[in-house]
């Protein structure tokens, strides 16, 4: 019997406000970028970037907590969409889905007062609705 598993951890930099908006159906969604840096080499860097999709309370959290320049971790598996644009041109998209988002700065890089922001973890109800994407 084959076994396939599909988790990606991602630990990196939020590289814009996060976007919330709500799906036709009243659910929370919030995206946003994260970008993971490697070095190479002769001093070298390459950077990736990770589009990242939270559902419902994840969505929440994500928009009340992260902002540009947040250090987070996040679990979630890997997710390819397509569509298609203006010109009838077939795009792919890879996201990861969030289930877990951990809030890796110090408490006073937050920009908050509330503790729970300063290195919180928070894991998404079971319950994902990623069926109604509306993009």
């Amino acid at each position: 019997m084959a076994v396939s598993f599909n988790q990606a951890t991602v630990v990196g930099y939020v590289g814009a406000e996060p976007k919330s908006t709500t799906t036709q159906n009243g659910h929370l969604l919030t995206t946003f970028s994260v970008a993971t840096t490697e070095r190479i080499g002769n001093g070298n860097e390459q950077t990736e970037w990770h589009n990242i999709v939270t559902w419902s309370k994840l969505a929440e959290v994500a928009s009340k907590f992260l902002h540009k320049g947040s250090c987070i971790l996040i679990q979630g598996r890997l997710r390819t969409r397509n569509y298609l644009d203006n010109n009838n041109v077939k795009h792919y998209v890879t996201e990861i889905i969030a289930d877990r988002l951990q809030l890796l700065d110090k408490r006073s890089d937050t920009g908050t007062n509330d503790g729970a922001a300063a290195s919180g973890a928070f894991t998404a109800a079971s319950n994902q609705v990623e069926d109604e994407v509306p993009f």
